[in-house]
């Protein structure tokens, strides 16, 4: 079932079908995010003044939409990992409504303790424009525990570059060879 996830209070029924219809957008499968999602979410999220997180799984399937405060969304566990080791197949985009594109603390714990294959944090400034993109992926450090990876700071248009599915994929794959 498609519902709207986190604070919806003050948001317009018209904004609401917009946030629902995000549902509806089928992400291939060896794209990160596609520009055109990334430029909707900017969009939504200057308009209501606040965060807004998508959650993708592997296959391209939404399967979460969110929204948060001006400064935070509540992050959210969809337990897809196949055994207790793996990375959990979902991804989580999110804006920083502020116009600053840099993942927080609080980003970079929730990947750890989500297991969350990336995170991803968008800029918006007012208008609804992209200002940058700062992704991070999980993968196991020199004595095997996950760890959030370097950070990254991307041009938007890169996020729809085969490479960020391919370093999931690797990283996944360095996990479960511990197991």
């Amino acid at each position: 079932m498609t519902e709207l996830h986190g604070n919806l209070t003050g948001i317009r029924d018209s904004i609401k079908e917009e946030l629902l219809s995000l549902y509806d957008v089928q992400v291939d499968s060896g794209v990160f995010l596609p520009l055109e999602l990334a430029q909707r979410l900017a969009a939504l999220s200057a308009r209501i003044r606040r965060e807004i997180a998508v959650y993708i799984a592997r296959n391209g399937q939404i399967l979460s939409v969110a929204v948060g405060q001006s400064d935070r969304v509540s992050l959210m566990d969809f337990g897809q990992r196949r055994s207790g080791s793996r990375l959990s197949r979902v991804r989580c985009i999110h804006t920083h409504p502020n116009g600053d594109a840099t993942l927080s603390d609080v980003d970079l714990a929730a990947i750890v303790s989500l297991r969350l294959d990336a995170i991803c944090a968008l800029g918006v400034d007012e208008s609804g424009q992209l200002t940058g993109a700062t992704i991070s992926f999980l993968a196991p450090d020199e004595e095997g525990q996950l760890t959030a990876g370097p950070i990254t700071a991307l041009a938007v248009l890169h996020l729809n570059h085969p490479q960020l599915m391919w370093t999931i994929a690797q990283n996944d794959l360095l996990d479960t060879a511990k197991e």
